[in-house]
């Protein structure tokens, strides 16, 4: 349960990560 959480966790980050640089822009 904790690894399935942790990358549910990763792979929002990455999205946001991805995502905020084009919204400053």
């Amino acid at each position: 349960m904790l690894m399935i959480m942790l990358h549910h966790v990763l792979n929002l980050l990455k999205i946001h990560l991805l995502s905020v640089p084009r919204h400053l822009l």
